[in-house]
């Protein structure tokens, strides 16, 4: 098994099923990493059917919320112990995966070298925006996504494009660059802006970063965040991170 995929959880059982239903459906080789950060009993036993249909499988079950970057580093530490795992998806739970969005994404690891990071095309999240490779500014469907899978796919099949970042909603990371430059900095406590500080570290180490556009992942965005943290919260966090 050369990928494994983390996912980090609080709450929102109703997204991680539709997640982890997802990955199951459109997914091979892989390993799924999930870790609780303290949901309540409950809501852990209405993920654990869908979490038992995935037959590599780890959890880890964290008794307090620690936040998304620790979880995160949780799920790293188990998954780099392995060192047939060659890479590693940083994936949120708010998230539905479409047909072949992980082999894209593989593939092109497997073809570029120099490729640090990559990833997918989605519905929100600056580079990564759909709309801004096919759909010329009109809004996205959520509910059609196999549709829009399948016109990514038509276009531009395993082709990608350089990016200064991608946000880490759901990202192929190549275990050369944690090996190099080390997990990502728990300085920023729960989230936000970890994603632009590890991109930034990538490109003075001369990883490219890089969009997979074939490959397409629904993101609802934030939706634990939100539940937890009052807009005024969330923005105060997001100045102290940057």
């Amino acid at each position: 098994m050369d990928t494994a995929i983390i996912i980090p959880t609080f709450g929102q059982e109703d997204y991680t099923v539709r997640c982890f239903d997802s990955i199951a459906e459109h997914t091979n080789g892989y390993r799924l990493i999930w870790v609780d950060n303290g949901s309540s009993q409950e809501s852990k036993d209405l993920v654990m059917t869908s979490f038992q249909n995935h037959r590599d499988r780890k959890l880890i079950d964290n008794a307090e919320n620690l936040g998304f970057v620790k979880a995160v580093n949780q799920g790293l530490r188990l998954a780099l112990k392995d060192r047939g795992v060659k890479y590693v998806v940083v994936q949120n739970n708010d998230t539905i995966v479409t047909a072949g969005w992980l082999d894209r994404m593989r593939t092109i690891m497997k073809t570029q070298p120099r490729a640090g990071v990559v990833g997918p095309v989605t519905t929100y999240g600056a580079a990564q925006q759909a709309w801004k490779h096919i759909w010329k500014g009109k809004p996205v469907d959520e509910e059609n996504s196999a549709a829009r899978q399948k016109a990514l796919a038509r276009k531009y099949g395993d082709a990608s494009a350089e990016t200064p970042i991608v946000t880490f909603f759901c990202t192929m990371f190549r275990r050369e660059v944690y090996d190099e430059l080390g997990l990502l900095d728990e300085d920023y406590g729960v989230g936000l802006w970890d994603d632009q500080d590890l991109c930034d570290k990538m490109r003075r180490a001369r990883w490219k970063i890089v969009v997979a556009l074939g490959a397409y992942v629904r993101h609802h965005h934030r939706t634990t965040f939100k539940a937890v943290y009052s807009n005024q919260e969330i923005e105060s966090m997001k100045k102290k991170n940057q």
